[in-house]
């Protein structure tokens, strides 16, 4: 992947964007926005494979800078550090789970 590609002196975020829906992941884990009414994990950005996987960058970057690096964030001031250790354990899970069907 790109991000393999850099080190963390180079690699500096800018901002998270994406609409529909917001990128928030402790809503997603809150509303079970990532699971189908089975319960099972299911892909926000669809099925159909293309040349590179945008959901799974995506969460990747997150865990990254928010659980790993743990820049601060505005959108979760206020949180405690349960509810951020939860959102850091959402994420793994979602990164490992996109892992086994992706095709980047």
């Amino acid at each position: 992947m790109f991000n393999e590609k850099l080190n963390d002196e180079d690699r500096k975020f800018l901002f998270y964007h994406m609409h529909i829906p917001k990128w928030d992941p402790f809503r997603f884990m809150r509303d079970k926005l990532t699971v189908n009414d089975e319960g099972d994990d299911q892909r926000l950005l669809g099925w159909n494979k293309k040349v590179v996987d945008l959901e799974l960058i995506c969460y990747v970057n997150m865990y990254h800078d928010f659980c790993e690096m743990r820049y601060q964030f505005n959108c979760f001031e206020g949180y405690s550090q349960e509810e951020k250790d939860s959102i850091c354990e959402f994420l793994k899970h979602r990164i490992d789970w996109l892992k086994t069907n992706t095709w980047d």
